[in-house]
Parts: C-alpha cells; sequence; structure tokens
C-alpha cells in the first residue's frame, strides 16, 4: 500500500513537470511564433530570423488573413525587395537558393493559402537558378517539403509548432536580441516584424569592415566558382517559367534578371559553357515573358563593390533602384537596368558578351578581393 502511494505520488509529480514544461514551452512558442504560424502581434519579436523560409512564408500565407495582389518570387537576392516599395499589397515569397524548378510548386502552394491567384508577379531571375541542380549539387525541388504541411491538418500542425523544444530555445534566443536590441547586432537575413505578414523581407547592411569583407567576397567568389563548373542547364526552364504566365494563372509579370558584382560575372566569362547558358538564359526568359529587365551586366552598380554586402547580395538602396526601373518611378542610376526584347536582344546580348569578357583583362572596384 506504501509502495502504491509512493508510485502515486511519483507520476503525480512527473506528470506535473512534465505539464508545467510543455506549457511553458508552448507558452514561449506561442507570443514568439518563430515560425509565423498564428495571427497575433507580439511584443518580442521585432526583429526575426528565418529558421525554415520555405515553410515561414508558407505559414504566413496559410495562416494569417491578408490580401495579396502581387507576388514577388525568386531567390535570397529578391528576398530582400521591400514589398511596400512594390504595391500596398504585395508579399515576399522569395526564398533561400530558389531554382526555376521551385516556380511551379510555389504558385500551387500560393494558391492553396489564399485560394486565388495574385493579379501581379514580379520575378528575380538568377543566372544559377537557371540550372537543373542548386549550388550544393542536389536536384531536388527544395519547396516541395514546404508543400507538405498542406497535407496535415491546421491544428495538429499548429500544436507541433507550439510543444518543440528546440524551437522554444529560438523563441528565447529571439526575445533576448530583441530586449539587448542594438542596429549593430541585426545580423544579415534578419526580417524586421510588420503588422500581419511581416514584410518578410531580409535584412542586408553593408560590411564596413573590409578584413570581414574580403572574406565574404572571397567565400562567395569560390562557391560561385565551383557551382558554375558544375552548371547543367535546366531544359525544363521555359516550362518552369511558363506557369507564371498560363492559366489558371492570369497575372501580369514582371520579370527581372537580378543584379550581382562583376567580381562573379567574371566567373562566368571563364568557365568553359556558362557565357552560352546564360545567353540561352536570356532568350528564353524573353521568349517566356515577352520582355525582361536586365540587371546583371557590367554598369556603374555591378563594378562599384561598395554597393554590395558581397558579390551576390546587394544594399537596400540597389533593391530600391531595380524597383524603380521596373516601375518607372525615383531616379536610378542612368546605366542600371535595360529593357530586354526579341528586338533588341541579339545587340544586347553581344555588348554583354563582349563586357563579360573584356573582365578578364580589367581591373574595377571588386580586384581587391580577387587578387591574393
Amino acid at each position: 500500500m506504501l509502495k502504491r502511494k509512493l508510485y502515486k505520488k511519483w507520476a503525480l509529480c512527473f506528470l506535473s513537470i512534465f505539464a508545467g514544461v510543455t506549457a511553458s514551452v508552448m507558452a514561449i512558442n506561442y507570443a514568439v511564433d518563430p515560425m509565423w504560424c498564428f495571427n497575433h502581434d507580439t511584443p518580442f519579436a521585432e526583429w526575426r530570423e528565418f529558421i525554415d523560409d520555405r515553410p515561414q512564408k508558407t505559414n504566413l500565407l496559410r495562416f494569417r488573413d491578408f490580401r495579396v495582389d502581387t507576388l514577388i518570387i525568386g531567390s535570397s537576392r529578391t528576398m530582400s525587395l521591400d514589398p511596400f516599395k512594390a504595391d500596398k499589397h504585395a508579399f515576399n515569397y522569395g526564398l533561400g537558393g530558389c531554382m526555376a524548378v521551385e516556380y511551379p510548386t510555389i504558385i500551387e502552394m500560393f494558391h492553396k493559402a489564399k485560394g486565388y491567384y495574385p493579379s501581379k508577379i514580379i520575378v528575380g531571375l538568377d543566372f544559377f537558378g537557371a540550372s537543373s541542380i542548386y549550388g550544393d549539387r542536389v536536384n531536388a525541388n527544395r519547396s516541395l517539403s514546404a508543400m507538405q504541411i498542406f497535407n496535415k491538418n491546421s491544428l495538429i500542425y499548429k500544436l507541433e509548432m507550439l510543444a518543440s523544444i528546440e524551437l522554444s530555445r529560438k523563441s528565447i534566443n529571439l526575445i533576448r536580441k530583441n530586449i539587448n536590441f542594438d542596429e549593430i547586432g541585426i545580423g544579415h537575413g534578419d526580417v524586421k516584424y510588420r503588422k500581419d505578414h511581416m514584410g518578410a523581407n531580409l535584412h542586408y547592411p553593408p560590411v564596413n569592415d573590409m578584413v570581414f569583407k574580403k572574406h565574404l567576397c572571397r567565400g562567395t567568389y569560390l562557391d560561385y566558382k565551383k557551382s558554375y563548373e558544375f552548371f547543367e542547364y535546366n531544359e525544363q526552364y521555359k516550362e518552369n517559367l511558363s506557369c507564371l504566365v498560363k492559366p489558371p494563372v492570369i497575372a501580369e509579370v514582371k520579370a527581372f534578371v537580378t543584379p550581382e558584382g562583376t567580381m562573379t560575372m567574371r566567373l562566368i566569362a571563364e568557365t568553359p559553357g556558362r557565357l552560352n547558358d546564360y545567353e540561352r538564359m536570356l532568350r528564353e526568359s524573353v521568349e517566356v515573358f515577352g520582355g525582361i529587365w536586365n540587371f546583371m551586366y557590367v554598369n556603374s552598380v555591378t563594378s562599384n563593390h561598395e554597393y554590395w554586402r558581397e558579390p551576390s547580395h546587394c544594399v537596400d538602396s540597389v533593391n530600391e533602384w531595380v524597383l524603380e526601373r521596373m516601375l518607372g518611378t525615383g531616379n536610378p542610376p542612368a546605366d542600371f537596368g535595360v529593357y530586354v526584347t526579341s528586338e533588341n536582344i541579339d545587340h544586347h546580348i553581344e555588348e554583354v558578351r563582349a563586357q563579360f569578357l573584356a573582365l578578364l583583362n580589367q581591373k574595377d572596384s571588386w580586384s581587391i578581393f580577387i587578387e591574393e
């Protein structure tokens, strides 16, 4: 009898501790909402971070009630576009390392989440996105895992997120970060909270420490050097793009080739076959959309490292110029952005090819990061 009472007491004690810990974990995760599953404001995380951008952004669309007229898609370069500078009702669905092969999945997820298709689409096209394999040599569609959340009951999915101890650790870190808020401590890739859907765009602050910037630039340069060596042009590239302009999607599409520093453009010129691939990407993109804005060529912005965190990601002012050029507003640099159509594509490609090849024998502001 005594043993039974002891067992009962031990069981009650264990259950009480378990319930207390679980309740604490769920309360913290609900308050911070690190995976963006709920529709409430929080004072605990003005600055957030991407844990896994594909399910997080999908959760915003699925679980928060806001209208989307303009959908922005693309890679991390596009993720840094401020949606509210594009449209009052815009949503940035850009995803890290996003490839063209993911576009059909992204459009399907948007429709599943919102129940309609966007009336306008801004799509950032990257040269590496025209490959059939990611930079780490994986060829599986990375957005398919986010699609799986639609197979789960929304209540069960939310409970799983609330009860995650791993997510509670991230929530606590976010609370600490925001309590000890310091602009200097805000990292690249953080997300500033905004009502409803947070904007969901990345923050890419410039790097003022030249030693650190050289480290970042060299690392990016070497990563792209490897990825361009194993680049395989996606034979379904045109088909992947076409999902944005074919019924049931009936949208006004503004497509642009994202800018990058001339430091990595040199790699396209010096790697056998890549210039031909770049030309093919431009031609096929124009064939699908009728016209595209190209920012990936030698100009005053791409040649000046001061406009860049590293050669793959620019500072906010450049993204503003991109939108201004496409929307016909503001005052972007005169030589930044060329609208390419079937009428001028041959001339444009001829000029760009000459520019890329000339980079092999020229020096610009990026040279200090290339030379050992």
